[in-house]
């Protein structure tokens, strides 16, 4: 049967609208419970950064400013509850948090935690005192780690008998590496290098080589499915240019391509003003010359 055009278009804006109509009822259904009463984040207070408590005292961080994101497009208040890493976790298990701000997932947590898609991509580095070769006989050395972190778990990997001394925070951690308690240690490349500067100690050890690179998540109780329907939703809503400006604002990669841009342009100016300068001495000498033989001839 022919179906005139304008009914076409009828049925079919009918059909659309139904279903935008399903997707906006899911969205408020999923986030009824909690734009009056908020969500509570558990994050790090010593992991610049990605999350640590401010100048002013309050949180800071990219994932403090990725969540206040997903909290404008959600509606849902949010708030932060700071903690040294293990805290951070036991925070969420025991109830007191209702999201982890960033964690990376492995078979101990996922019997614990749902997680949401990623957040940002991390990676840890080995890490070596100064004076200590990268080349040297890792196994030897006095090995140090965040506790509760996958990284302690890899410097196990490389320690002798995977002994390996606890640190609460990437910051204490660092100042046992300056201070030569521990020789070595794995970390989060972008906080090693970011709080060893804060702390004035970044002379005092080498970044090795790369040893992990994963996701970071946010991560809720197992049961709490509406709670991860709305996560899912919000963080749906988050442009991908509104997270690369968080990105730009906070990571050491974009300092690091900034200044290496900027010293290759001075240096790379320096080099065509002292090109420039040789090749007009070397036309200046070669026309006197010129004109000198011209003379005797």
């Amino acid at each position: 049967m022919h179906m005139p055009g304008s009914c076409c278009r009828f049925f079919c804006a009918i059909g659309a609208s139904f279903f935008v109509i399903l997707l906006l009822a899911e969205y408020v259904f999923a986030g009824a419970d909690y734009t009056e009463t908020g969500i509570t984040i558990a994050a790090t207070a010593n992991w610049r950064p990605y999350s640590f408590k401010g100048s002013d005292g309050r949180p800071a961080g990219f994932l403090v400013d990725y969540w206040e994101k997903w909290s404008e497009k959600t509606g849902v208040p949010v708030s932060f509850k700071l903690a040294e890493w293990n805290d951070s976790l036991r925070l969420v298990i025991n109830g007191e948090c209702d999201l982890h701000c960033g964690l990376y997932a492995t078979d101990e947590r996922a019997k614990i935690f749902a997680f949401t898609g990623p957040v940002y991509q991390g990676s840890s580095v080995i890490v070596v005192r100064s004076g200590v070769s990268c080349e040297s006989d890792l196994p030897s050395l006095r090995w140090g780690g965040v506790t509760g972190t996958v990284d302690i778990d890899y410097a196990r990997n490389y320690s002798v008998a995977g002994e390996v001394t606890p640190f609460s925070c990437s910051t204490s951690l660092l100042k046992a590496l300056d201070a030569g308690t521990i020789q070595a240690a794995i970390d989060d490349m972008s906080a090693v290098v970011l709080i060893g500067r804060d702390l004035g100690v970044e002379n005092a050890f080498n970044i090795c080589e790369t040893v992990y690179v994963g996701d970071l998540l946010g991560g809720v109780q197992k049961e709490r499915t509406d709670l991860m329907e709305l996560v899912k939703l919000g963080m749906a809503r988050v442009s991908a240019s509104e997270r690369r400006a968080i990105v730009n604002k906070w990571f050491i990669d974009q300092e690091i391509q900034t200044g290496w841009w900027q010293g290759h342009v001075v240096l790379g100016g320096a080099s065509l003003v002292g090109g420039l300068i040789v090749l007009l001495l070397t036309t200046g000498r070669s026309r006197k010359k010129r004109r000198t033989l011209s003379d005797k001839n």
